[in-house]
Order: structure tokens, then sequence, then C-alpha cells
């Protein structure tokens, strides 16, 4: 009986990176565990299943055998050391797994076809040996399988990747994380994704998208910020199109040349809905994204984030960036279109990487509608001047106390 395997190494190493990006949910979870890897008799495809108990997905992959296979694999390894041995290879095509004696080894190899037109394989020597230790999988196990939304799938595309990353990073600005939530939705022909936190909230669009069914799920931060390293992974990987899957199910699937990542909402989930803002007509500024960005980079943060804090006036038709804080300093003006004969306002401290991360959800070229800077309010809500069913909002703090002149 043949007890080795031959599979692709892009294809594998991203998988396992996937899954490597996975928690356990105690430090006492059984590292062997991790992964179910088998393979039925005479088949073509090696399957491998994350546990469920590893946070915040499902990973479920297929690779192709690539020599003939006539024997039954069932076995749970750790994913990390495999990846580290597969890291430890040299650059290759393929990797031989092979079992024997409770271990599996971890080659490198490459595809040889003779004048014949044979498929052979041939091992590439290296220094070192790679290999991790496995065991038979139990027959009471807790692995599942994926399953995908048919109706509602689309290809992604690095613009989506884009957004996704400065939602994330504007997310990672709240300081209560640990209640945000990420909400996938559809309107019409729109998905949207909405940011609830206590200090911040935002509405984004993502795509235009025919979906057969509305679409509904709920992310808390740890699954965001997977499902963007996940994209990101799987885009540049250049395996092939990657696509997603959303639906009234609760559920989201990245889907990849047969891996599947699958993020599902949360049992315990207090749902949060977004706030309903009931903003006057007057009191809107509208100013350039890009000078407003290129403002807060004049300011500069010798140490201490919790006092990365920029005050912000409208004084005469302008709006005026300053920080005088202890371990800040710098400042910045610039002239803004207001509405008519509302032209000096109250000053609004705010965190300043907080607002940069909300300036950075639009385009640089964009012109921003902004309120609260004419008023005193609770919060500061910027929206794009192209598009009013987008928005960011964060929350506003207590002036600087500090003596200074504008």
């Amino acid at each position: 009986m043949t007890n080795c395997i031959y599979v692709e190494y892009d294809k594998f190493i991203v998988i396992l990176t996937l899954i490597s990006n996975l928690k356990a949910p105690t430090h006492n979870f059984q590292k062997h565990q991790e992964i179910r890897i088998f393979a039925q008799r005479n088949k073509d495809c090696m399957s491998i299943q994350t546990h469920t108990t590893l946070q915040p997905a499902i990973v479920v992959a297929s690779l192709k055998i690539n020599n003939k296979w006539d024997g039954d694999l069932d076995i749970t390894v750790s994913a990390e050391p495999m990846l580290k041995c597969l890291n430890g290879l040299d650059c290759t095509s393929f990797v031989k797994l092979t079992l024997e004696d409770s271990r599996l080894r971890i080659q490198p190899a490459m595809y040889t076809n003779d004048i014949f037109n044979t498929d052979d394989f041939s091992e590439i020597q290296t220094a070192s040996l790679h290999h991790v230790i496995y065991q038979p999988t139990k027959l009471i196990t807790d692995y599942s399988s994926v399953t995908v939304d048919q109706s509602n799938i689309f290809y992604c595309r690095n613009n989506l990747l884009e957004t996704f990353k400065c939602i994330k990073a504007y997310a990672m600005s709240s300081k209560k994380q640990k209640k945000l939530q990420a909400i996938l939705s559809s309107d019409a022909s729109t998905l949207f994704i909405d940011l609830v936190a206590l200090d911040i909230s935002a509405r984004l669009r993502l795509l235009e998208h025919e979906l057969e069914s509305d679409a509904c799920i709920r992310l808390n931060s740890d699954q965001l910020n997977y499902l963007t390293k996940a994209l990101a992974l799987l885009l540049n990987s250049k395996l092939g199109p990657v696509e997603m899957s959303v639906g009234n199910q609760s559920q989201l699937v990245l889907t990849c040349q047969g891996i599947c990542c699958q993020l599902s909402q949360r049992d315990d989930f207090e749902l949060i809905e977004q706030p309903i803002f009931g903003v006057a007509k007057k009191g809107w500024c509208v100013d350039s994204n890009w000078r407003l960005q290129q403002g807060l980079k004049q300011i500069v943060v010798t140490t201490r984030p919790s006092e990365d804090i920029v005050e912000i006036q409208m004084i005469d038709g302008q709006i005026h960036l300053l920080q005088l804080t202890e371990y800040a300093s710098g400042s910045f003006h610039t002239d803004v279109i207001a509405d008519k004969g509302a032209t000096n306002g109250p000053a609004v401290v705010v965190n300043r990487d907080q607002l940069f991360s909300a300036l950075a959800c639009f385009n640089s070229y964009e012109k921003l509608k902004i309120h609260g800077l004419l008023s005193r309010e609770e919060r500061l809500l910027i929206r794009p001047s192209s598009n009013e069913d987008e928005f960011v909002m964060l929350a506003i703090t207590e002036p600087l106390d500090v003596d200074h002149q504008v």
C-alpha cells in the first residue's frame, strides 16, 4: 500500500496559514486536535477540516492528491508546527507527506515527466528532516463541513479588500471593541457594512450586486479582523477567483479553489441597532478629505496614545486643527464651505487616530460634508458629498484643558 501523498505546495501553505490565524478558546486546548486530515481509498482529494472549538471561523479545504493513493487516511495534527515545516522547505512545487511511526514526514518534491509521458515525482534532498506528530482521529469528533449559499455569491476584488481594511482600521480605533458589531446587510442592489459601537458608528457601501435574498450577518471585532486577513491572503495568493457568499442564514463564506472559510453569527450576540440620527439640514460644512488628512499628519505625537487627541474649531470660515498637549504639538487650518451666516463654532475634541481612520474610509479626493463643528453636539458626523447613504460617526470628548490661542 502507498503510504505517501503528493500535494501542491502553494495551496497547502495558504490553507495552513488561514488555519494558523484561528485561536483556541483556552490555553489547555490540545494542539493535536486542531485540524483533521483525511482521504478515502482510491480518491484523488485530501480534505482538511478545523475543529469547531477554534475561533472565529471554520476552515474546510480540499487538496488534489497528485499520485496514486490506495489507502485510507484519517488523522489529527497541529496546524502550527506543520506550517513551520512548510515554511522551512526550499522553494518547491509539491510536498510529499509520508506516514511512518506516528509521524508525518514533510519533504519537498518535484514533478518529473519522462519521455514515455508517465507521471512521477522525486524527492528534493534537504539537510534537515521536517515532521510532525499525528494521531488517529477519534470516532466522536467536533468537525463540520461548510455550506455555501449558492443564491448570494459574488466575486471579491481588490477594491472590496481595501474597504474592509479601512473599516477594520476604523473599528480597531474604538475603545469599546468588546461590544462592537459589524453588520453586513443589503438594500435593493447594494451590499453595505455597518459598524455599531458605543463611541463610533459607520455605514459604507461594499459593492453593487443583485442578491436573491436579503443579507444579514453580524460579526464581532475578532471576526471582522479575521475576515480581512483571510480575504487579503486569498486574493494575494493568486490561486484563482475568490468568492463571497452572504445570506439571511447569518453566515458568511469565503471560497477559493476548494478552500472555504465560514464565519457565523454568534448565538450570544446582543443585537445592537444602528442609531437613528436626527441631523438638521443646516449646520454642515464641506472640505476636502485630502486637506483634512494632510492637516492631521502635521500633528506629531511623541508618546502615550491616550494623549493623541486633536481640537477642531470653525473660526471665520476656516477649520482649525490644533494640538497643544504635553505629548503632541502641531496646527493646521484650511478654508471651508459652510452654511451661510454660520462661520464660527465651539471647540470640538476628538481622538486624532480615530478621526484619521474615519476620513480614510472615503476616497482621498472626495469632498466631505461634516456636521458637529457649528453647534454643540455629542458626535461628529461625516458624509461623502457623492453619496448620502454612507457616513462615519465618532464621539466628541471634552475640550482641551490648556491655554492656547488659535
